[in-house]
């Protein structure tokens, strides 16, 4: 087996290559792109990469309430206005995001940043669906943006259930 190495902060990782990490594990065939994370995956032995969206373009659909879809959270930031009234951001359900993450562990995370871009004093709120629950604060005031890291509790099919904790909130300059 071929080593090559892994470095998290923008290396690249040969595409379906298998790896040797520092001889202590097989990474195996994985599917990964620069800036992707490697996770081990308890229930499967293997080391797999997360998925990346640091580089695709943010959710901007108009001003308003949202609801999210899964392809809106993996692209990882939603710059959004809520126009003149507090509005919500709502979650795609706890079974949608288990579904679009076939075999991923208990503990797998997601991160998303929202960021409030209203021109008046109006609250962005995220408000978790059918199995995700939001947990610190979920309110993002004018000018100021979120930091949520989404946690899968339970992969059973059925039984799904996801956190979305709210890792701090700060504002931005405009």
């Amino acid at each position: 087996m071929s080593a090559y190495p892994i470095n998290t902060f923008g290396g690249s990782l040969p595409q379906s290559t298998p790896v040797s990490m520092g001889g202590i594990s097989n990474v195996g065939s994985v599917d990964a792109v620069s800036g992707s994370v490697l996770m081990y995956n308890s229930t499967n032995g293997k080391w797999e990469a997360t998925r990346s969206s640091m580089n695709s373009d943010p959710v901007t659909t108009g001003t308003g309430a949202i609801t999210l879809t899964v392809s809106d959270l993996f692209r990882g930031f939603i710059d959004r206005d809520t126009g003149a009234a507090d509005v919500d951001a709502t979650t795609p359900t706890a079974a949608a995001i288990v579904a679009a993450l076939p075999g991923k562990p208990v503990g797998h995370t997601i991160q998303l940043y929202i960021r409030n871009t209203a021109a008046t004093s109006n609250t962005l709120t995220l408000v978790g669906d059918i199995g995700v629950t939001v947990s610190g604060d979920a309110d993002i005031g004018q000018n100021a943006s979120a930091l949520f890291m989404f946690r899968l509790e339970n992969v059973t099919s059925g039984a799904e259930a996801v956190t979305a904790y709210c890792m701090g909130t700060f504002t931005y300059n405009t």
